[in-house]
This record gives C-alpha cells, structure tokens and sequence, in this order.
C-alpha cells in the first residue's frame, strides 16, 4: 500500500505545503489540469456538483448573490485547496459560484471518478478527509480572527497570502503587489465595510507599513517582531503593524531605562 507522503496541516496557508498538497493530489488522484484565465467562472451558485476542482495555482473567488442583486465574495481559495468546500460529499448545490482572480490552474476530476478512487484507495481517501477537515478548522479560525484579529492585521495577512499565491511574494525588504481586486471586493474579504477599509489602508500607511501606488498597486514592508495570535502565525508571518508597536515599545522601555 502506498504511505501519503504529505499530510496538510490545519494551520496558516504557506505555499511550499500548498505544492506537497497538489503533488500528492496528482500522484493518488490525478486528473485533468485546465489553465483559466481572470473573471473565468469555475462553477455556479445553486449548481449540483459534477466534478471537484483543486486549486494549483492563482486564485479564486468564491461569490454569492446577496439581496440587492449584486454578487458579494464569501471567501478566497488558495492553491492546495478544494474550491467546493465540501459540497461533492455532502451531495447538495454549490453554496457560491467560483470567478478566477488571478491567472490560475486548477486540477478538474468528476465526482463519479473520485469516489471510485477513494473506495479503492485507503491513502486518496485520507488526503481529501484530510483537505475536508482542514477546510472545516480554518473556517472556525476565520470566525474567530474575525473577532479578535485587527482589521489591519487580517488585511496584511491576505496580501501576503494573496503575493505568495501569484507568485509576487519577495525577500526584500518590501514587496509589490499588483491586485486586481478592487477596494469594495477587499473590504468585503476582509469583513469591513467600505468606509471602515477606507481607514485601515490610511492607518497601515500613515504606521509606514505600507504604501499605495496608483489604483491597484501596493507596497508592503517586511514583517518585523511580533506575532498575530488570532491566526497562530509563526513569527515569518507577523502582522507588520503589530511588530511594529512592539518595537516602539521597547526602544520607549530602553529610553526610559536610560533617563
């Protein structure tokens, strides 16, 4: 029997995990591997899923219609995700429909196929529990970030994630990110208002974490000390804002000492 070579853990989306997660999707499961290009629209709210999608590269939106009529993003999947959440095993219809953000490649196996592999596949039956279930535990983390992380913190946050995912990320001491999305679609993300985006971005650059060049290009410092507990971060993904005040604190303890 084979031994799964990579068990995804239940923790902060990182892209080396992600590509061990698509490597070990194609070796169990294979599958057809379709390259989309941005506003493509993967599958539609309200459809019965037929075949199931992980994510390989880019990234995908996931939309619902609210009551004015208009789509509003629910989510972002990220490469080594599943963009359904679920829906294939539990039989019911898409909760959301699935529009491509960035250029993105996603690896396309029926439904039919797939519970055909797992029934004869004790390892492919382990990965996608194990995709479903970390599915279901970052779903609560979101929950509770939304309570307890700053605004500013969870803004960061995806825009590291989202430069990882386009292959924008950069060890220097800042990175540019071009984002197609737009500030309405990130305040909705990201779970603010507007308004309230409107004076977190203001806020993380008058703190000098980050600046905004043009419509849809920003500039972000490397995070220093400090971590963002709401997410359980390792210290590579601390939330620049916070690291930033911890420093303050600090040399403000230093000085004192010296007065």
């Amino acid at each position: 029997m084979a031994t799964i070579v990579c068990l995804p853990a239940p923790v902060e989306w990182n892209p080396t995990e992600a590509q061990a997660v698509v490597r070990e999707w194609i070796r169990l499961l294979g599958g057809f591997q379709q390259t989309l290009s941005p506003e493509r629209v993967v599958f539609c709210q309200g459809d019965v899923p037929q075949d199931i999608f992980l994510l390989s590269r880019g990234l995908v939106a996931l939309k619902c219609n609210v009551a004015d009529g208009r789509e509003a993003i629910v989510t972002v999947r990220f490469p080594g995700q599943m963009l359904d959440c679920c829906c294939h095993e539990l039989d019911v219809p898409y909760f959301a429909s699935a529009h491509v953000v960035a250029e993105s490649t996603v690896i396309r196996l029926s439904v039919a196929e797939l519970r055909l592999q797992t029934v004869h596949n004790p390892d492919a039956r382990a990965l996608v529990d194990r995709l479903a279930h970390i599915d279901v535990y970052n779903a609560a983390t979101s929950v509770v970030a939304l309570k307890t992380a700053s605004p500013a913190c969870r803004f960061e946050r995806f825009l590291r994630h989202f430069a990882a995912a386009t292959g924008q990320a950069s060890d220097l001491e800042s990175t540019g990110i071009v984002m197609p999305l737009r500030d309405p679609q990130l305040a909705e993300i990201i779970g603010l208002s507007l308004r309230h985006f409107g004076r977190i971005k203001r806020e993380l650059q008058v703190a000098g974490c980050m600046s905004v060049r043009g419509a849809n290009r920003f500039v972000l410092r490397r995070p220093q000390h400090g971590t963002c507990t709401a997410y359980g971060e390792s210290e590579g993904d601390a939330c620049t804002l916070t690291g930033w005040k911890r420093d303050d604190e600090r040399r403000s303890r230093l000085n004192m000492r010296r007065d």
